[in-house]
């Protein structure tokens, strides 16, 4: 019995001999094939975004990748199908610039929390539309759009940025689309985590917001007070210059468009350029007025009188 399982171990030993030459080359193309897939495995990995388990508001700019559409009528089937054109985006920030082109965002989110709502949040107010898909096993779902050239009660939270529900179920992984149309600037930031930290972090935010423009309401209120008991009408230039920079920061910060005109996207897409010639005329009318330069320095006042119609014309274009 000895002879014969030393004769078959001889046997398989020449065997093996013999095969290792020839699978040699076929071993080492199935190790770099399965070290091509790890690789690919853990770039996939890296590019998903995980949630917190906290649940933690966090920035994703960086896990994000970015297309350009120039023509601006692709439609998501197309979009989907797309691999290389999309570039990795490096920053926190999104900057897209200024640009007629549809900018589409790609990212990969895996809810690892123990929680069923998680958020999406656009960090701006700046922008004529806003869609976000989302595509799993199940089938695609669609929120939006959102933005200036929409009434502001159509969006599914009540407030300046853009708010989104990504409906991720714990454990469970989606690949998200994001199409952004505008006209102008296009830079923002994105921040997913829990429901109840996004909606505090909101609430911050508009504590902060409203207690800086409370400021300039009481300064407003106060010069409109001196303006009546002195008759000096340097207070009352200066009253309409706080005036209208308070209302400049409202409507940069999307407030105007909730309360004051929420139901004109015409008036929120012009909003930004009527402040800007709005807050110019105000300081130079107070800066004229009370530097007395029509007294003074005749030649300076006309030059900013001038500069005043300029922003007039702008204000009427």
């Amino acid at each position: 019995m000895k002879k014969e399982k030393t004769l078959l171990y001889n046997t398989i030993l020449d065997w093996l001999k013999k095969k290792q030459v020839s699978t040699l080359w076929s071993n080492t193309k199935y190790l770099l094939s399965c070290l091509l897939l790890l690789f690919i495995n853990c770039v996939g990995l890296s590019n998903t975004i995980q949630v917190p388990k906290n649940g933690d508001p966090t920035l994703i700019g960086k896990s994000v990748s970015v297309y350009l559409d120039n023509s601006g009528n692709k439609t998501l089937d197309e979009i989907i199908s797309l691999n290389d054109e999309f570039e990795q985006n490096n920053l926190d920030i999104v900057n897209a610039q200024v640009t007629s082109s549809t900018v589409w965002l790609k990212f990969i989110i895996e809810n690892s929390t123990s929680l069923e709502e998680l958020l999406l949040q656009v960090m701006t107010c700046n922008a004529d539309e806003i869609t976000l898909y989302k595509l799993t096993e199940e089938g695609l779902h669609k929120e939006g759009p959102y933005g200036q050239t929409l009434p502001f009660k159509e969006r599914n939270f009540d407030h300046p940025h853009f708010i989104f529900q990504l409906r991720l179920p714990p454990s469970k992984r989606a690949t998200y689309f994001m199409s952004i149309k505008n006209k102008d600037q296009t830079t923002f930031a994105l921040q997913i985590g829990s429901q109840k930290s996004i909606l505090e972090g909101i609430f911050d935010y508009d504590i902060s917001n409203g207690i800086y423009l409370g400021i300039f309401l009481v300064m407003f209120i106060y010069n409109v007070f001196l303006y009546f008991n002195t008759k000096n009408k340097y207070y009352l230039s200066y009253s309409a210059f706080v005036l209208a920079f308070g209302i400049g920061l409202f409507t940069m910060a999307g407030y105007s468009f909730k309360y004051f005109w929420p139901a004109s996207p015409w008036l929120e897409q012009r909003s930004i350029v009527l402040v800007s010639a709005i807050i110019p005329i105000s300081a130079l009318i107070f800066a004229n007025s009370f530097l007395n330069l029509k007294t003074n320095l005749p030649k300076t006042s006309k030059l900013i009188l001038s500069f005043v119609i300029t922003y007039g014309i702008v204000f009427l274009i």
